[in-house]
């Protein structure tokens, strides 16, 4: 047997825990059906509002298979396209033709308008005997979207066929609902799924694990672990079974049935949040600045560590065989004489330039002719003597 028969641990078969808050929902939506009405679930996500629809669905089939002839079903279904623009409402009709009736081809439904679509889709409902639908994810329809819905409830009044639609969506489906009036105003029940609260975490950890049915409220420690996971949990089933699992394989993988206590809680959680720290971390200091990762067993290259005993301004040494660049030279402020060097102006090679010309006065020149012929011979007797 190799080491990944061993550490395998065969998934645990899918239970149903009624909670108070399903059992709540369920009653509150089916209360209305006669009225075929709109029905908003809204909710954080991991509260139950996807499995509170799924066991609808089961109850309302496993009813219909014992009594078919007084009994109705429920189709739960999510929404993932895109539904914007005019034809978002014979999207959505088409989508949900799709999940109740059967697959409807481009040909098929090209020719066919909108009202011709929700027509098609009452009739399969009916000829199937679905009063309830459960979308899914319905934040992410358009205003569009939602007028065929009005749509398909129109013609099932039309036909008096008991059609109850269910919304299920987040924060942001109230605000959706209300933007539209032709939903709003037919909105006959909102059911919100708030976390739980410390007993009823209690009572849903006592129903889908046998270690915390044995736990007993006068117990420190007991009351030490309910306390923690109600704390890093939130209060949201979503969250409390997927752990409950990873506390399972932690056990099974020891090779034992070890003591599940405080210690045993805070590391199974801590090794499971090791990771989603690293990814994180990489994206926001690595990723997040070099762009897209490198291969595996690319070298990273890394830069020179900086000299502290160098000027401020100084840059590390090129690598060896690296062959820079010679800096070029700053372009000459233009001359006189267009792009030449300016009169006064340093040469590329250090020295002064040439002096800028004085501008000449006529009568300066006379009075210099002048001075120089009263000097005489004593000029040239000064150069004789220089000489």
């Amino acid at each position: 047997m190799s080491l990944a028969d061993e550490r395998f641990v065969p998934p645990a078969p899918e239970r149903r825990v009624e909670t108070p808050l399903l059992r709540r929902t369920i009653n509150r939506t089916l209360d209305v059906r006669d009225e075929r009405p709109f029905v908003i679930w809204v909710g954080p996500p991991g509260n139950g509002k996807t499995e509170t629809a799924r066991a609808l669905v089961a109850e309302l089939d496993a009813a219909f298979a014992q009594k078919p002839e007084h009994g109705f079903r429920a189709r739960h279904f999510e929404v993932a396209q895109d539904y914007t623009g005019p034809l978002g409402a014979k999207r959505i009709l088409r989508t949900i033709h799709h999940r109740v009736i059967g697959r409807l081809t481009d040909g098929d439904a090209r020719p066919l308008g909108a009202d011709d679509l929700a027509q098609q889709v009452i009739d399969g409902m009916m000829q199937r005997h679905v009063q309830i639908l459960c979308i899914d994810e319905a934040g992410l329809l358009s205003m569009h979207a939602l007028r065929g819905l009005c749509l398909l409830r129109t013609e099932a009044e039309n036909r008096r066929w008991p059609l109850t639609v269910v919304l299920i969506g987040m924060d942001d489906l109230p605000d959706l609902v209300a933007r539209s009036p032709q939903v709003y105003r037919r909105v006959h029940q909102w059911c919100h799924f708030t976390p739980y609260d410390f007993e009823d975490t209690w009572a849903f950890l006592a129903a889908v694990h046998p270690h915390f049915a044995l736990l007993r409220r006068d117990n420190p420690d007991h009351l030490e672990q309910v306390t923690y996971l109600h704390a890093i949990m939130r209060g949201l089933p979503g969250d409390i079974c997927p752990f409950l699992r990873k506390l399972d394989a932690a056990c099974a993988a020891t090779g034992g049935a070890p003591l599940i206590d405080l210690t045993l809680l805070r590391a199974v959680y801590a090794l499971s949040q090791m990771d989603e720290r690293r990814a994180l971390d990489d994206w926001k200091k690595g990723w997040l600045g070099r762009g897209r990762p490198s291969k595996p067993g690319t070298p990273t290259p890394t830069a020179p560590a900086p000299n502290p005993s160098a000027p401020e301004r100084s840059a590390p040494p090129p690598p060896e065989g690296d062959v820079t660049k010679p800096a070029r030279k700053p372009p000459r402020p233009p001359g006189r004489c267009g792009g030449g060097r300016a009169a006064g102006a340093p040469s590329p090679d250090g020295t002064a330039g040439s002096p800028p010309p004085r501008s000449v006065d006529p009568a300066a020149t006379r009075d210099d002719d002048s001075s120089a012929d009263e000097r005489g011979d004593d000029g040239r007797d000064a150069q004789r003597e220089a000489a």
